[in-house]
């Protein structure tokens, strides 16, 4: 009796959410919606906001979805391929010093936002296929056009950022695949930005390789 007991408790914290794409997409939708309706907000404050959102949106969705298969070796994976995707950015904004077309800061190229927000959407794809991936790329584009509409980035710059987002990740993984690193081996790489000597910043790794 007890082992009976204790086989359904196990079954019942085993219990996986069980979803599809479609509903997935249009209960994040319907989230962006609600966080950026505002009677009193223009077009492209709300545009922008959208953009905010979907850009940490697209990262927790991809990390839930591999948590909820037990990927864990994907999960510390995409949280390499964003760590190394916003390393790469910012050193890059450093070395260009790219005025905004807003003009409030040198900071312009490329964008963070598309490069988070491509990272996560290549992430999905690569793990869940193209019913996932492509509103997962879809919205990642909303992420570019808001950055443009509220006149953060130029086109140039979020086409960089998506590209360094999805090669960062790509390449990760093509990494991981062919030295074939386990899920521990993910768990314990740590990436840290790390200040040098001519007052810029450089991405650094510590764990197995």
């Amino acid at each position: 009796m007890l082992s009976r007991k204790m086989a359904m408790k196990n079954k019942f914290f085993q219990f996986k959410f069980k979803t599809n794409p479609a509903m997935a997409f249009a209960a994040t939708l319907v989230a962006l919606l609600a966080l950026t309706s505002s009677p009193v907000a223009q077009a492209s404050d709300r545009a922008e906001r959208a953009g905010d959102v979907l850009a940490v949106g697209l990262p927790l969705l991809a990390a839930g979805l591999s948590l909820n298969e037990g990927d864990t070796g994907g999960f510390w994976q995409l949280a390499r391929s964003e760590a190394l995707t916003v390393g790469s950015i910012l050193v890059l904004k450093e070395v260009v010093k790219s005025t905004r077309p807003n003009g409030r800061d040198d900071k312009s190229f490329p964008s963070g936002h598309s490069g988070i927000a491509f990272a996560a959407a290549h992430h999905i794809q690569m793990k869940h296929g193209a019913s996932w991936g492509l509103p997962a790329y879809a919205l990642a584009g909303v992420v570019a056009w808001s950055r443009v509409d509220a006149r953060e980035h130029r086109w140039r710059d979020v086409i960089a950022g998506g590209a360094i987002g999805v090669l960062s990740t790509a390449w990760l993984s093509a990494q991981d695949t062919r030295v074939g690193r386990s899920a521990e081996d993910l768990r314990r790489t740590r990436w840290v930005l790390l200040p040098d000597t001519r007052g810029g910043v450089h991405l650094a790794a510590t764990g197995r390789f």
